[in-house]
C-alpha cells in the first residue's frame, strides 16, 4: 500500500482511564513498561503523536536505553497549529513534520524551529489519516510508532489504518473523574489478541488487525 506498518501504544489503569480529570497527566506504568516502549521506539523508523499529547505531557519522544540516547523523526498531527514553541521535542528529535489544516500565518510563531509543514484536508473527524500515512510512506518510513491519546488511537482503528497495538494496563484505579481511554463501545473492533507480557507490575496486551 506504500504506507508504513503502524503500531500504536496506549497506557491505562484497571478502570480504563488514561489521565486524571481534565486530562492532567499521571505516570501509569513502571520502569519495565517504559523500557519496553523505548525499545519499540528504537526499532521504528519514525514516531507519530499529536499536538494535544505534547501540550499535556511535554514528552521528549526520543529513545533512551542503556546503550545511549537516539533521536527519531517525529510526525505531529496539529490541525490548528497549536503546538507550543517551548516544547521539549524541538531539542530531542531528529526532525519534525507537522500535518495541519490551518492558515499559513499561524506558522510564523514556529518559524524559529526547523519544521516541515504539510497541509492536509480535515473534516469533523480530524485530519485525513490515510493521506498522512501515504506521505510518511513517501518519506521512506516503513515502521511507524504511534504515541497519542485514546481519540487518535480510536481514529486509526476506525479508519482501518492500524496494524498492531500494545495496551499497557497498570494496577491502578483512578476513579470516575479521570479521563476515560475509549469512547467507542467496541474500540478494538476486528483486533486479535496475540500476546500477553508481564512488564514488572504492569501487563502488556498485544493486538493485531488483519489487512484492511
Amino acid at each position: 500500500h506504500k504506507r508504513p506498518f503502524t503500531t500504536a501504544k496506549l497506557s491505562m489503569s484497571l478502570d480504563g482511564k488514561i489521565a486524571r480529570q481534565h486530562g492532567k497527566p499521571i505516570r501509569l506504568t513502571g520502569g519495565e513498561a517504559q523500557q519496553f516502549t523505548h525499545q519499540q521506539r528504537k526499532q521504528s523508523d519514525a514516531i507519530l503523536t499529536t499536538a494535544k499529547t505534547i501540550c499535556l505531557d511535554n514528552p521528549l519522544l526520543n529513545c533512551r536505553l542503556d546503550d545511549g540516547t537516539y533521536k527519531k523523526p517525529l510526525y505531529i498531527l496539529d490541525t490548528h497549529l497549536s503546538l507550543p514553541i517551548s516544547a521539549k521535542i524541538f531539542n530531542s528529535t531528529e526532525s519534525i513534520t507537522i500535518f495541519h489544516d490551518a492558515d499559513l500565518s499561524k506558522q510564523q510563531k514556529l518559524q524559529q524551529h526547523d519544521i516541515r509543514f504539510i497541509p492536509i484536508k480535515s473534516d469533523k473527524k480530524g485530519l485525513d489519516l490515510l493521506a498522512i500515512l501515504k506521505q510518511i510512506g513517501q518519506d521512506g518510513k516503513i515502521d511507524l510508532w504511534i504515541e497519542a491519546g485514546g481519540v487518535s488511537f480510536q481514529a486509526f482503528i476506525k479508519a482501518g489504518l492500524l496494524q498492531r497495538a500494545f495496551i499497557y494496563v497498570a494496577p491502578l484505579w483512578l476513579g470516575e473523574s479521570a479521563q476515560i481511554a475509549f469512547t467507542s463501545p467496541n474500540p478494538l473492533k476486528g483486533a486479535m489478541p496475540i500476546n500477553t507480557t508481564h512488564l514488572g507490575r504492569d501487563t502488556c496486551f498485544e493486538f493485531k488487525w488483519r489487512e484492511q
